[in-house]
């Protein structure tokens, strides 16, 4: 989720968990329980950035040299940015629970108290901002 700053949020996200509990949770609920504090703490990390001002993106002739898969990813890193830039953050959130953390429709909405249906409209939204954000007028 922050590429570059992955480390930094390790060492944060480690320092949150030793000092955030006197009595540790269940042993069936830790791991569900350190995904959440770091999930949060990214998207914390994520929230402010979009507060500050916006990193250049690389204009796409300068993409499309260089070399290897270099120009795919940034390309990617780029387009994920712009689909994300002004998404609700239950969208998000949403998002990430379902495409990267593997959980259900059904189970992101009882983590965030949302309906199914609620979900499955976030999960259009980007989907729709994806689509958006993809079209050659928008790498301009």
């Amino acid at each position: 989720m922050l590429g570059g700053e992955a480390e930094d949020a390790v060492h944060e996200v480690f320092l949150r968990i030793a000092t955030a509990f006197e009595v540790p949770p269940h042993p069936t609920e830790t791991a569900f329980w350190i995904q959440r504090i770091a999930r949060n703490y990214c998207l914390n990390e994520l929230r402010g950035k979009r507060r500050r001002p916006e990193v250049p993106q690389y204009p796409v002739e300068e993409i499309r040299t260089m070399p290897g898969r270099a120009a795919e990813l940034v390309a990617a890193r780029d387009l994920v940015r712009r689909i994300l830039f002004d998404a609700p953050d239950r969208s998000t959130t949403a998002a990430w629970l379902h495409y990267v953390d593997g959980f259900t429709q059904e189970e992101v909405g009882a983590l965030l108290g949302l309906s199914r249906r609620t979900i499955i409209t976030c999960l259009a939204d980007l989907r729709e901002r994806a689509i958006r954000a993809s079209e050659p007028d928008s790498l301009k």
